[in-house]
Order: structure tokens, then sequence, then C-alpha cells
């Protein structure tokens, strides 16, 4: 089990043990507090728009002075999933809004995303369609690959005859035959 899986299951267990507190009429402030430095509150609405734009979870903890470890952790306790499952989900939704966004510009008109989108999603090219020569060396080399398959083709129908045998076994038993 990874150590992320571990924290989730310990986060269920806390809530679990925090209703049953709640139902006994023990409430969080009777509760001792551990050692240790603060929690730090994280803005959580700045960090998804980080991520829809498409920051890493090392830049994110990086840009708020925390080690990503510690910031995985603190995903994974507040939102009950691993951070690549709530990275990927945060960062699907900015990449549909992007292209949203540049739909809407190539739709206003604007020309040169008309030919970025092209490009990208239609596969078309600024470059016209090249013709290709073809050497007249090479044209020669073809047309002696046709004169050589119609010759193996005329021996086949000359070896196909009934007049003609293909081998000499066959001319004995026709012989014997007359």
């Amino acid at each position: 089990m990874t150590y992320v899986r571990k924290i989730l299951e310990k986060n269920a267990a806390k809530k679990k043990k925090a209703k049953e507190d709640k139902k006994n009429g023990i409430h969080l402030s009777e509760k001792k507090v551990g050692a240790g430095r603060p929690r730090m509150k994280l803005d959580w609405d700045y960090i998804d728009s980080l991520l829809a734009a498409g920051c890493s979870g090392v830049q994110i903890a990086a840009h708020l002075g925390m080690h990503y470890e510690t910031f995985y952790m603190t995903c994974a306790k507040d939102h009950d999933m691993t951070f690549t499952d709530y990275s990927r989900m945060k960062k699907a939704k900015g990449e549909s809004m992007l292209k949203k966004a540049q739909f809407d510009l190539a739709m206003q008109k604007d020309k040169t995303m008309l030919v970025w989108l092209g490009k990208q999603r239609l596969n078309q090219t600024d470059r016209p369609q090249m013709k290709h020569e073809v050497p007249a060396v090479v044209l020669e080399f073809i047309d002696l690959l046709k004169q050589t398959n119609t010759k193996s083709i005329e021996l086949e129908e000359v070896s196909t005859d009934k007049n003609v045998l293909p081998y000499a076994g066959e001319a004995v038993d026709e012989a014997e035959e007359k």
C-alpha cells in the first residue's frame, strides 16, 4: 500500500472518529493538540487556477513555499483523492477552457487563430502540394520491369499450353500412352 493510500484511509478513520466524538459530546476544542508546525491553510481556488494553467504539483508547492510531498499529502487529506487524480481533473478543465477560448477567437474572424487551429486540428499546411518529377532513368527502369513481367507471363502461358510439356517425365508418360 502506498503512503498516500495510507493517509486516505487514516483520514477516513479520523472522520469516522470525529462523528463518534460529536455523538458523545466531545468537541474539537477539548481534544489534545499535537506538537509540530501548524498546518498551512491552502487556497484551493488559487491552486485550481494554477493547475488549470498547466503548472505541475512540484511547481505549485515551490510557489507556496512547501515541500511537494507535504503538498500532495495535504491534497489527499483535504480532497480524499490522490494529487494525481485531482490535478488530472483540474488540468483537463483548463485545457477545455483554453480550447474553447481559441475556438471563440477563431469564430470572431481572428485569421491567425483560424490558421493555427486549421493546422492543429485539421492537418492543414501553408505549403502547397509539391509535384514530384520522376527522372528519366527511373522511367526507363520501370519500362524494363514491365517488359520483364510481360515476358514471364508469356512464358507461363506457353508452358500451360497442352502441346508443350513442362518436364521430361510427362513426355515419357504421354509417349507410353500412344
